[in-house]
């Protein structure tokens, strides 16, 4: 089994493979994520007994940077913060991707979590560019035929209340596919 197979069966960074491999160190995370995996037991590694409570007990690694990156996020975890975090669309306008792309520079993804997580960028640039489009032509067309408002409010704005409610709901429709362990926003192009 090569490193890249292993590490996108444990859902782990082949970095945190290597890094095993080299330095004989392993978070706790990554140590169960291969356990899981292999479908062997945490107790069948033969690990010293001080060595075993540190991983019962470690909660923080230090990256490359020396940062404090917290070890206990699964990547299924990092995807739904990530996924979740677009719903700031609902408090600031068009807020739905500098949330979701700071967490994705932030979060330590494994090779399959970050092209997932760039689906859900994708997804929220896309969803950004037709929702300007459509608030803007609107805006254009309620000028030209003097409609300007419904219900009190301008026509556009019921526009965009409209397109950020289908957002949320593909936004609850990604996190229960990762949920599910299933592939998300399969339609939408990688163009981050």
């Amino acid at each position: 089994m090569s490193q890249q197979e292993l590490a996108d069966l444990a859902h782990v960074s082949v970095r945190s493979i290597q890094r095993i491999e080299k330095d004989h160190y392993a978070s706790a995370y990554v140590i169960r994520s291969l356990c899981e995996a292999l479908k062997i037991s945490v107790n069948d590694l033969e690990i010293s007994e001080s060595k075993l409570a540190n991983i019962e007990s470690q909660s923080d690694i230090v990256d490359d940077n020396n940062s404090i990156i917290n070890s206990n996020i699964p990547p299924e975890g990092a995807l739904k913060i990530i996924n979740f975090s677009a719903l700031m669309v609902l408090i600031v306008p068009f807020s739905n991707l500098l949330l979701p792309a700071i967490l994705y520079w932030i979060f330590p993804l494994s090779d399959p979590a970050k092209r997932q997580a760039k689906h859900i960028l994708s997804f929220q640039l896309f969803w950004i560019l037709v929702t300007l489009f459509a608030v803007i032509l609107t805006w254009i067309m309620t000028s030209l035929l003097g409609i300007f408002e419904v219900a009190r409010y301008p026509l556009f704005v019921w526009i965009y209340v409209g397109l950020v409610m289908v957002n949320a709901s593909i936004i609850m429709q990604t996190a229960a596919q990762i949920n599910a362990r299933k592939p998300i926003l399969t339609f939408v192009p990688e163009v981050i």
